[in-house]
């Protein structure tokens, strides 16, 4: 029946409706209803799903006190009227549906909202309002916020609106809506629900207001470039509650927060925090002012308590103290371990083994900084005993109580050390005058037999801290390891001996996000240690390097062992090594160094090597194990001095040479020594890049001695004169044996004013000539001669033949047809006939 009755009036009701007469009557209801002018530009008559207007190009004028754009805007918007309107001349509009409108909404300097004057008038009682206020809604609006005429960046997006009127007078407003931001790119930032209730009162700031608003599963990252503009860096997931009670120009408000997962983004703790935080405050509209506000949050077994005021305004020097912001935090009861958790998450590199005793008490107060008063902060903070317990470190480290004060009341022996360790670290720089809050000396025992002290200075952007006396190796070595701080070779397995420290840390809380600030993203130390008979073992290297004194000089992303001596394997050095922390700079690792040793025998130390460490069969083995857990090595370049040098039979004295390594390859240059009665000079390189290492070598040996060269093959007085060389050596392998098998070179050379000395070879061109040119190879462990030519040249005899590297001896002599043979130390002669022999005599 009812069907029927809408199919009746479709046919016959409809066409009859002048659209144009209710177009006026619409227009003129809606905007009595808000008070502002309403323009639209089509209207349509549509009777299913039920009888309704569509009004197209809508919108609604500002109030000129608040600017010319207009306060809302859509492109469609269906109203649907009253069942009054069939029986009485005015228009009833019952319900009024935006279709994805755009809604500003403006405060001016002095507070107030576009929206009070519309809220106000709506709620006004109906005797002096002709127009009943319709049932508002929108799906998909766009919310945006003007202060004047600047349009901020803040938006709710994909909002749903309702707001309506009850038979009681009460207003209520429901949203749901996502919040992002107009200049960045959000993607998730959570959604925001609210909804408020408000009766009718003769100014808008007197209306009576109850509202509940939650915020669910917002990241905090986005959460942060939502409000700041910038992601500040912290991860996890809130949750809050919001309740307003009061009038509009006066309410009191309970949030609470809940943070889960909380971290930093730059790396993943051991273990996430989970936060909660209960808050009470007092808000005034008229002054902008949160005053009173009280915050409770469990830390652990303890807790923190907060009161304060907050300012929404500027302070000026007429405001009373009591309206400017003002914060009173109290910590009470809060376990040390705690508080190492904290460091934890804005530290990488503080193991979950780590843990604390003890309980940290203390308040604070703080207001906004003047030019008379900068430091806007003051109270303290307190400890008694409490230990700190770290992975490695032989015992849990005992410490002082520990006191921290605003740095105006600080005592001189502290202010003095914070200044001492700036210079330490800024030596350019002057000491700045203190703010913040200063460590007071605090003892830690670091295993020597009197305690070290630390002092330091704690600020809104960071911390420096100074560290002052003896320690043991065992104590600092896995301290720096645990605060992430790598002023030390990875290579170290282990160290032990005595230091004494003049160190100063310095860091920031968080990673710097374009800030000025000079402090690095991660903590450096800079100062020295002061190294005696210390003991340091390498990873996957035998024995240990002793060191009977050093001194390093840390500097931020630097690190001097400067005046070493030291000793290895029985053999005594000296020397200073140099690397890059990687704190600074995202540049290559460079590691500088000069070694110096007094006598350096190869045999000796493979010898000792190997005899402490079974699973290598070579020196060279044993450094290819060692260095292939670092597939590619960071730059190290240096140079190497040794007194006496001695390679199986070979010695060099004052022999030097600069060694660069990068990845899996090293080149030597500038070798130079003294050698064989002459000079050496040379270069080389080395190559593994394969399992098996390849080396290549170019040597000049200049004004040598015949008889030291035949030392070398174990001969000793047959030769007399001088010699030059040049080698071009290649080889690969590991074991000696096979560097030997392996070697291949291209050798040229003279023997200058020389002669063979032996008697068999008296009456030969070998007894003495003035100049031997000679040019060859070595291969399968044999020289082997190609040319050699006496001097001057002419008609000059030539030589060819090979002497093996155990002496064998097998030259040839043309034209005379003479053979030599045997072993260097003893040559002999082979002669055809006797009259060549009594050719060559004459």
């Amino acid at each position: 029946m009812a069907f029927v009755l809408l199919l009746l009036l479709a046919i016959f009701v409809a066409p009859w409706i002048n659209v144009s007469h209710f177009r006026r009557r619409i227009v003129q209801s809606i905007s009595e209803g808000l008070g502002r002018p309403v323009h639209v530009g089509y209207v349509s008559f549509r009777l299913f799903p039920q009888p309704a207007f569509v009004l197209s190009n809508f919108s609604v004028a500002e109030d000129p006190a608040f600017g010319a754009e207009p306060v809302m805007s859509a492109a469609s918007v269906t109203a649907t009227l009253r069942a009054s309107t069939l029986w009485h001349r005015r228009v009833d509009v019952a319900t009024l549906s935006f279709d994805n409108p755009s809604l500003n909404l403006t405060r001016n300097a002095a507070g107030q909202w576009d929206f009070d004057s519309i809220l106000l008038r709506a709620s006004m009682p109906h005797a002096s309002r002709p127009e009943p206020f319709p049932y508002v809604e929108a799906s998909g609006a766009r919310i945006n916020f003007k202060f004047s005429d600047e349009k901020q960046p803040f938006s709710l997006l994909d909002a749903d609106v309702a707001l309506w009127k009850d038979s009681d007078g009460q207003w209520h407003v429901r949203l749901k809506a996502q919040p992002v931001r107009t200049d960045l790119n959000l993607t998730d930032t959570g959604e925001l629900r609210a909804e408020a209730v408000m009766q009718y009162a003769k100014t808008s700031g007197d209306a009576p207001i109850t509202a509940h608003a939650e915020w669910r599963k917002a990241p905090l990252g986005e959460i942060s470039r939502l409000l700041l503009g910038k992601d500040t860096g912290w991860r996890g997931t809130a949750d809050m509650t919001a309740d307003a009670n009061g009038t509009l120009a006066a309410m009191d408000i309970v949030t609470d927060t809940q943070v889960e997962g909380f971290r930093r983004a730059e790396f993943i703790p051991p273990a996430e925090i989970d936060w909660e935080i209960q808050c009470k405050a007092h808000y005034q509209r008229s002054l902008a002012l949160f005053s009173p506000i009280a915050c409770d949050a469990p830390l652990d077994t303890g807790s923190m308590h907060l009161m304060g005021t907050l300012s929404l305004l500027p302070r000026r020097a007429d405001t009373p103290e009591s309206e400017t912001s003002n914060v009173h935090l109290t910590l009470h009861q809060v376990p040390t371990n705690f508080v190492l958790n904290i460091i934890r998450h804005l530290h990488a590199g503080i193991p979950a083994e780590a843990s604390a005793t003890g309980e940290l008490n203390g308040h604070l107060n703080c207001v906004p900084p003047t030019v008379l008063s900068p430091n806007p902060c003051e109270g303290d903070f307190h400890t008694a005993r409490w230990t700190l317990t770290l992975p490695d470190v032989p015992e849990p480290l005992a410490f002082s109580p520990l006191d921290i004060v605003d740095a105006s009341s600080a005592t001189r022996s502290a202010a003095s050390a914070i200044k001492a360790a700036h210079k330490r670290q800024l030596s350019r720089a002057p000491s700045p005058p203190l703010t913040g809050f200063v460590v007071e000396p605090v003892h830690i025992a670091l295993g020597a037999t009197a305690p070290a002290t630390v002092t330091g200075a704690l600020a809104s952007h960071g911390y420096n801290l100074a560290l002052n006396g003896p320690a043991t190796l065992d104590y600092l070595m896995p301290i720096m390891h645990t605060l992430g701080l790598q002023v030390y070779p990875t290579q170290i397995r282990s160290a032990h001996g005595d230091a004494q420290l003049e160190l100063a840390l310095r860091g920031s809380w968080l990673p710097a996000q374009n800030t000025e600030t000079t402090l690095s993203a991660h903590p450096s130390w800079a100062g020295t240690v002061h190294l005696q008979n210390a003991r340091i073992a390498l990873k996957d290297w035998p024995g240990h390097i002793l060191f009977s004194s050093a001194i390093l000089q840390l500097n931020p992303g630097m690190v001097s062992w400067n005046n070493i001596q030291g000793s290895y394997q029985k053999e005594n050095f000296d020397g200073n090594f140099q690397y890059n922390t990687m704190t600074v700079t995202d540049s290559p690792s460079v590691r500088t160094f000069h070694l110096h040793v007094e006598n350096l025998n190869a045999g000796h130390l493979q010898r000792s090597l190997l005899a402490a460490d079974a699973q290598s069969s070579s020196l060279l083995g044993l450094v290819e194990r060692w260095a292939g857990n670092s597939p590619e090595l960071p730059k190290l370049t240096g140079e190497i001095l040794a007194d006496h040098l001695s390679v199986e039979t070979l010695i060099v004295t004052n022999a030097r040479m600069m060694l660069q390594i990068e990845g899996r390859k090293a080149v030597a240059s500038a070798i130079s020594g003294e050698t064989l009665g002459g000079t050496l000079t040379g270069s080389g390189s080395v190559d593994w890049t394969t399992n098996t290492p390849a080396y290549r070598g170019q040597f000049a040996f200049h004004a040598i001695q015949p008889n030291a060269i035949a030392g070398l093959f174990h001969a000793v007085s047959w030769g007399h004169g001088t010699a030059n060389l040049m080698l071009d050596l290649t080889t690969h392998g590991l074991a000696s044996q096979d560097l030997m098998q392996q070697a291949e070179a291209h050798f040229t050379g003279q023997w200058k004013m020389g002669g063979w000395d032996a008697s068999t070879l008296a009456k030969t061109p070998l007894a003495r000539f003035r100049q031997l040119a000679l040019e060859g190879k070595v291969q399968n462990q044999v020289v082997q001669i190609a040319s050699g030519i006496f001097a001057p040249g002419f008609h000059s005899p030539s030589m060819t033949g090979t002497v093996s590297f155990v002496g064998q001896v097998d030259l040839h002599l043309q034209p005379s047809k003479l053979q030599i043979n045997g072993t260097l130390a003893h040559p002999a002669l082979k002669q055809n006939s006797e009259k060549t022999v009594s050719k060559i005599e004459k």
